[in-house]
């Protein structure tokens, strides 16, 4: 657990409810006992618009982090972050359209399993993930010691300008993990052959199918 300040839990709370109620679905109860306990929640639902806060958040970044080779350079370490966090074990997909792909090619591991999740999976899904990864970015800012929150802003403009998903060595790690999980193997954290030299293979805990938002 990280502590976060209350502009942000507003924020994040507000962008939620809307969610929630874009689907269908209505607030806790118990929210309500929260509002009166922290005092002074106006929460009225409001979506995040990602793309603005992406603006805004590149805006802060030095230049020399924005140079064509060291956003080459950041997206091609990317896959380090796949073991950054605990929330990290989420990041796969999974859904009725995703089983049926990943049962089209037997659940089998490897590099032409995880390009053929990558094509018919991520691809499409790309601002999903673009808004995901800033969402991270946005948490990760209220740590004023933690750096790392830059890259994540540098990946999620990435995925939202539509680059190679071959170039960004996160994404075949996600790809590996749907993959693994969908299969009901062991999720490893493994790199593409696109990506240069292999690493090592650790396998990481089973994770709680909780999706990017």
């Amino acid at each position: 657990m990280r502590p976060v300040s209350r502009k942000y839990f507003d924020r994040i709370l507000r962008h939620h409810l809307q969610v929630g109620l874009s689907a269908g679905t209505l607030p806790p109860a118990g929210l309500l006992q929260v509002a009166e306990i922290i005092g002074h929640a106006d929460w009225q639902p409001e979506l995040l618009d990602w793309r603005c806060a992406l603006a805004a958040m590149l805006a802060e970044l030095p230049a020399a982090m924005l140079t064509p080779q060291a956003v080459s350079a950041l997206l091609h370490t990317s896959a380090d972050w796949a073991d950054f966090d605990e929330i990290a074990q989420s990041w796969f997909e999974d859904d009725e359209h995703v089983a049926r792909v990943v049962a089209d090619i037997g659940g089998r591991q490897g590099a032409q399993s995880v390009d053929h999740v990558l094509a018919e999976i991520l691809a499409p899904r790309r601002e999903k993930w673009a808004a995901y990864f800033l969402g991270t970015a946005l948490w990760l800012r209220e740590a004023p010691e933690d750096s790392l929150w830059r890259g994540f802003v540098i990946l999620a403009q990435a995925l939202a300008s539509g680059r190679d998903l071959a170039d960004i060595s996160v994404m075949p790690v996600i790809a590996a993990r749907t993959v693994a999980v969908l299969s009901n193997a062991p999720a490893l954290r493994t790199e593409p052959a696109t990506a240069g030299k292999r690493r090592r293979n650790r396998p990481t805990r089973r994770a709680d199918r909780r999706q990017p938002q």
